[in-house]
């Protein structure tokens, strides 16, 4: 039937979406690991453990508005 053309269809976009997301994920996981290990532990701590900026400035040892631009930065970076 024609509605069931239309479910494989569906079907096909999702496992492209999927396969397309893998593959960007992957690429991430690359440009992470050439990473400094301070830009490293800076992608750690806000897109892995999920910590807030002032958690993010006491670890690395700096104030907030700089812990927010060097995540701007690394986002461009990562880009």
């Amino acid at each position: 039937p024609l509605w069931s053309r239309g479910l494989g269809d569906v079907y096909k976009r999702q496992v492209l979406d999927q396969v397309e997301l893998l593959e960007t994920l992957a690429l991430l996981s690359r440009r992470v690991a050439q990473l400094p290990p301070k830009k490293r532990r800076l992608f750690e701590l806000k897109f892995v453990d999920d910590l807030p900026y002032p958690h993010i400035a006491a670890e690395l040892g700096m104030n907030q508005p700089l812990a927010r631009k060097y995540v701007q930065l690394l986002r461009a970076q990562l880009r």
